[in-house]
């Protein structure tokens, strides 16, 4: 039996409609019934392939977060075990996130990426080889005293790297 929840709009009472149409307090009578007519889905064969896909359509990004994850992790040599006692996530469900079973939630991301020393877009977005040089770890060694140059000695070395590139050989390189 399909059970109707209504509110009296005299005495404001929720109940469900009676047999009688009056409110069960006050015994005035209930708004009109509302029919909803729900349209029917067009079968199948007309939705096509991408209807159907699009209930998939995010599978293909959690599988890549999940990877990148994973290659981060290992990057960083570092066990699931390890990252999570740093990020304070199961390790089952750091298992199931890396092999695309679980979709983490923007909370989650961000626990991971803070144990992984990450901004959250490394999960979304590919890295490119400047991200990837950047994690060097000469690279690494070298931030702290980069940080203390000024624009003159910046610009030294950028001249500098320029004409190596060059000497070697090495495709035009745009170091500004």
């Amino acid at each position: 039996m399909d059970r109707e929840v209504i509110r009296c709009k005299t005495c404001g009472l929720v109940q469900y409609r009676t047999r009688t149409g009056n409110c069960r307090r006050c015994v005035r009578a209930l708004p009109q019934r509302l029919e909803f007519l729900i349209p029917e889905a067009p079968p199948l064969e007309e939705q096509g392939e991408e209807a159907v896909s699009d209930k998939f359509a995010n599978q293909k990004t959690v599988e890549n977060i999940g990877q990148r994850i994973r290659q981060l992790r290992e990057s960083r040599s570092m066990t699931q075990s390890q990252l999570q006692s740093r990020s304070k996530v199961s390790r089952s469900y750091l298992s199931r996130i890396e092999s695309g079973q679980m979709t983490p939630s923007l909370g989650t991301l961000e626990k991971i990426s803070e144990a992984l020393n990450v901004g959250l877009n490394r999960f979304f977005i590919p890295e490119s080889d400047g991200e990837a040089l950047l994690e060097d770890p000469f690279i690494q060694g070298l931030r702290p005293f980069s940080q203390q140059l000024d624009w003159e000695q910046w610009q030294s070395i950028l001249k500098r790297l320029q004409a190596i590139s060059d000497h070697v050989g090495a495709a035009p390189v745009n170091l500004r």
